[in-house]
This record gives structure tokens, sequence and C-alpha cells, in this order.
């Protein structure tokens, strides 16, 4: 391919501290990232008045008063129970997500605690 630099006349060259909506790199000033969106919503009250379906309904019920990730995992555990195989699988893949995690956390997280046992305190220690 050859260089034709009639066909890149109508390039402007980018002049240093112009904005340009073109150029803008990363989220928008006071937007959310998605993460942080779906973290928040799974961990607000659950309104069971927002809810569509029977279904829904009845669940939202039972779990008034609870996280939104609460009355999910209460409905993945209850299909689980009654023998649904695709509620039973995802709740093993989130078990095992669970478990992996957390085996991956550095030592020092974890709560393990080192006990020391004097045995034979010299006697001018007096009273520990």
């Amino acid at each position: 391919m050859s260089y034709n630099p009639k066909s890149l006349k109508n390039l402007k060259p980018y002049k240093k501290g112009e904005f340009s909506k073109s150029r803008q790199v990363g989220r928008k000033r006071g937007s959310v990232n998605r993460k942080t969106l779906v973290k928040q919503l799974m961990e607000s009250e659950l309104d069971p008045s927002q809810l569509l379906g029977e279904t829904a309904l009845r669940i939202g019920e039972r779990a008034k008063g609870k996280t939104v990730y609460e009355a999910i995992l209460m409905s993945l555990v209850n299909g689980a129970l009654n023998l649904d195989v695709k509620s039973a699988n995802a709740l093993l893949k989130l078990i095992d997500k669970i478990d992996t995690e957390e085996s991956k956390k550095p030592t020092w997280e974890t709560d393990n605690r080192i006990e020391i046992e004097i045995v034979n305190p010299p006697e001018d220690w007096g009273d520990i």
C-alpha cells in the first residue's frame, strides 16, 4: 500500500491540551464502575414490590429484609434441595470459587494464630 498525502488532507493534528471527545480515555467523571454498581445493587435491601412473576414474588416475600445477594443464595439453595440440577451446579461453582479465592489469600490475612507456652519460666519473672 502506498502513501497518498491527498487522502490525508482532511486529518488535523491533535494540539496538546485541547479536549477532543474522540480522544477521551477512560470513564466519564462521576460514572461508576460496573463492578461497583453491581456490588451496590447486590448489597441493597430487597424490595419485593419491584419483582415480576409469581415465583420471584414468593421468594421476595420470604427474603424480606435481606439483601438481594442473600435472596439469590436462598433461591439457589432452595432449588438445589428440590433437585434442580442447574441450581445445584451454580451453587457448587460459587462454593468452589469462594474456596479458591480464600486459598489464594496471603498467610498474613488468614486467622492462624501462634500460641506460645512457657513451660519452665525463671523464678525472677514472678507471676505472669
